[in-house]
């Protein structure tokens, strides 16, 4: 009888026992499912975030061609002023619109940040110096040399009336050795 009660309690000691085998094989199973699922969700993560590295480098891209677009362009004067700065305190053979060459070459004395061009002319033996302002975006410039001129003007209209400045033999000098008035532009 005890023998019996015992195996009764063993068949049911086994029965549990394979139970919880059965029952560890599900589990390991499903752990197993899960590692694959996983595994699956990882090379997914791997996929996207390549893609979205892909995405972002075609938006850098577009930022970089959207950024040259709207740069903005220079103006005529801005452009004029850039090429005058050149050639600053060099000669520059003179045309004015309607009036022909001026009788002798001219200093190119200053641009000024608001893009006035001012031209000196030196005094000479029978004549006085004087300067005379154009705004840059009234001026053709041939970059060519003409004599000892690295550069022609073309004037399209002057700004302002020339400034007498005297004797001064140089731009320097033009502080120094105040004129008279000077005969408006022809």
């Amino acid at each position: 009888m005890l023998e019996l009660r015992h195996s009764g309690k063993a068949n049911t000691l086994r029965e549990e026992a394979n139970r919880l085998r059965l029952d560890n094989i599900h589990v390991q199973e499903e752990a197993n499912g899960l590692r694959d699922e996983q595994k699956n969700h990882i090379a997914r993560i791997a996929e996207l975030q390549a893609e979205l590295n892909k995405l972002q480098a075609e938006r850098n891209q577009s930022l970089g061609k959207i950024a040259e677009n709207t740069q903005r362009v220079p103006t005529e004067a801005e452009h004029n002023a850039n090429i005058l700065r050149k050639y600053l305190g060099q000669c520059a053979q003179v045309t004015v619109e309607n009036a022909g060459k001026w009788g002798s070459a001219a200093i190119i004395a200053d641009i000024s940040d608001n893009n006035i061009l001012t031209l000196f002319i030196p005094a000479g033996p029978s004549a006085q110096a004087y300067g005379s302002r154009v705004r840059c975006d009234k001026v053709q410039i041939v970059e060519e040399k003409v004599g000892s001129c690295p550069v022609q003007i073309n004037v399209l209209g002057f700004y302002g009336q020339p400034i007498n400045y005297g004797n001064a033999k140089s731009w320097e000098e033009r502080n120094t050795t105040l004129g008279g008035p000077v005969a408006p532009h022809s």
